[in-house]
């Protein structure tokens, strides 16, 4: 089977986090490759600036939102993500419930625009 170019680039990111995530650093875990946007929403430029190696539960921190929904349908166990999220950022529920609302502040408003994306030096 042939790899494909995702397949090299999320293993190549892999191994420059050392297989660690890139948050928490636990090791000995699957890990997921996410990306790096920058956003400049004056210009509403969405830019690709690179990937970063993540656990499971850094991941889902990453994508709050689809966590919850998850979780609503049973899929995950969202207390383990804001456990998580408590554990590394040394804080308590209140601090993740702001950073989630914030987190869904900018998503609601950058939303009601059309994005130009850029992929940069990872284009095809």
């Amino acid at each position: 089977m042939l790899e494909t170019k995702w397949d090299i680039l999320r293993k190549k990111i892999y191994a420059d986090y050392n297989y660690c995530c890139g948050v928490c650093e636990i090791n000995n875990t699957t890990l997921h490759c996410h990306e790096i946007w920058e956003y400049d929403d004056l210009n509403h430029i969405q830019k690709l600036k690179g990937f970063i190696a993540l656990c499971k539960f850094c991941h889902w921190v990453k994508h709050i939102g689809l966590a919850g929904m998850r979780a609503s349908e049973d899929e995950l166990d969202f207390e383990q993500i804001v456990a998580h999220f408590m554990k590394v950022n040394s804080c308590d529920r209140q601090t993740f419930e702001a950073h989630r609302n914030q987190a869904f502040r900018i998503w609601e408003e950058r939303s009601k625009h059309q994005w130009q994306i850029q992929l940069g030096e990872f284009a095809l």
